[in-house]
């Protein structure tokens, strides 16, 4: 993908946090200067492919003029050099298809995929992690809050956040591994510490080992050594 052109994007290019949605093909990023861009569109499954247009996926979008690139405006843009990284994989696609070769997905053209600007964080993002279902992105940085985005609407509009300040120190990575309206929220800060967020309460652990490897999580929620 092409993400920006020009020196003065140097800081948005310098990715510092990935995350795939569960089910979608969705993929968020973080950069240093706090921005996360949700990527939607990136592939189509294989439903799609059975429509007759599906082939133009594969080409540069005529609708989006590479004279945009430098505008600011929120979006990917049909360069040279992505076409010609992409042509490759757009060979090899099409050869697959004539060999009527089954495939789950078909990777579209950098210039059909889209992005969505979330900002809150005014420092680098450090971790970012979605939901098993997919419904919430959740973010962490150097400010020690955990901010909660809801992507069912606007793909995490401002009006959809929510957060949990005042932590006890930066946080370094996220997880969700679930719980029965996804409310489990594992944290490991900079300090190192755990923070297990189960049902509105916190419990804190610290060790000087792999946390994760250390502790689990039982049925209440409790942590279990």
């Amino acid at each position: 993908l092409s993400i920006f052109t020009g020196e003065s994007h140097d800081e948005r290019r310098h990715l510092t946090a990935v995350a795939a949605h569960p089910t979608e093909f969705i993929v968020a990023t973080g950069n240093r200067i706090g921005e996360i861009f949700i990527w939607y569109g990136l592939a189509i499954g294989s439903a799609a492919m059975n429509s007759t247009d599906w082939l133009s996926m594969l080409l540069p979008n005529p609708d989006i003029l590479e004279d945009d690139a430098d505008s600011g405006t929120v979006g990917t843009f049909p360069s040279h050099s992505a076409d010609a990284q992409f042509d490759d994989i757009r060979q090899l696609l099409l050869e697959k298809h004539r060999k009527n070769h089954i495939l789950p997905y078909c990777p579209v053209h950098p210039s059909r995929v889209r992005k969505n600007l979330l900002h809150w964080h005014c420092q680098i993002v450090t971790s970012l992690c979605f939901t098993p279902t997919g419904s919430h992105l959740l973010s962490g940085g150097l400010e020690r809050v955990l901010v909660k985005w809801d992507m069912t609407e606007c793909l995490g509009g401002p009006r959809q956040r929510r957060f949990l300040p005042r932590l006890s120190a930066p946080i370094q990575s996220i997880d969700s591994p679930g719980g029965p309206s996804e409310d489990t929220i594992v944290m490991t800060l900079s300090s190192n510490g755990l923070l297990i967020d189960h049902q509105y309460g916190f419990q804190e652990r610290r060790s000087t080992g792999d946390l994760l490897a250390l502790i689990s999580l039982g049925d209440g929620g409790e942590v279990v050594k």
